[in-house]
C-alpha cells in the first residue's frame, strides 16, 4: 500500500525504506503515511532507508553493525570508538543503545529459533547481516550483552529524568 501511494505521489522509495517505515508505525497506516510524507518532504521526493533514519532519529545501520561486530568478537577498542563516533557525529546514546539492543535480540532469535525468519524483526536487507553476527556470540554471550545494555540504556533514561527541571510543578 505505501509503495503504491509513493508512486501516485511521484515519491522514489526504496523497498527497504518501504518495509522501514512500516515498522516503525507498527501497522498504523496514518502513521506510515506521516512519515512518508515527512520523508519525503526532508528528501526530495527520494526516500531511502538512511533518509528515514536520520529523519526519525534512528542510528545509522553501518555502526549498528559495527558496534555488534565489536562486541561480538570482544574487540573493546572498536566498540569505544564507535560508540564515540556515533555520538561525535550528533548521534543519541540511547538511541544507539535502543537499536543495538533491537539487534541483540534479532540475533537471539537466530540462535534460538533459526528455522522461522518470520521472529526476526528487521528489515530484509539486514536479515543476512543478522545471521552473520548470530555466529560471533554464544546463546549466553548474546543475553550478557542484552542484560548490560538494557541496564545502561534503563540507567540513561533515569539519569534523563532525573535531570528534569520539576520545578514547574511546585506551588
Amino acid at each position: 500500500h505505501l509503495s503504491n501511494v509513493a508512486e501516485k505521489s511521484g515519491i522514489r522509495i526504496e523497498p527497504a525504506a518501504v518495509s522501514f517505515i512500516a515498522r516503525r508505525a507498527e501497522g498504523g497506516v496514518r502513521d506510515a503515511l506521516s512519515i512518508l510524507e515527512q520523508s519525503a518532504s526532508w528528501s526530495d521526493n527520494d526516500v531511502t532507508l538512511t533518509s528515514v533514519s536520520s529523519l526519525l532519529g534512528i542510528s545509522n545501520h553501518q555502526k549498528v553493525d559495527e558496534f555488534v561486530n565489536g562486541l561480538g568478537e570482544k574487540n573493546v577498542g572498536d566498540v569505544i570508538r564507535i560508540f564515540r563516533e556515533v555520538i561525535d557525529d550528533g548521534g543519541e546514546p540511547k538511541q544507539f543503545l535502543y537499536d543495538v539492543i533491537e539487534r541483540l535480540r534479532n540475533i537471539l532469535v537466530v540462535k534460538e529459533c533459526p528455522d522461522v525468519p518470520t521472529l526476526i524483526d528487521s528489515i530484509d536487507e539486514e536479515v543476512p547481516s543478522i545471521r552473520r553476527q548470530a555466529d560471533l556470540f554464544s546463546k549466553n554471550g548474546v543475553v550478557k550483552a542484552l542484560v548490560r545494555l538494557s541496564a545502561a540504556e534503563q540507567e540513561a533514561l533515569l539519569q534523563q529524568i532525573s535531570e528534569m527541571d520539576f520545578s514547574v510543578l511546585e506551588r
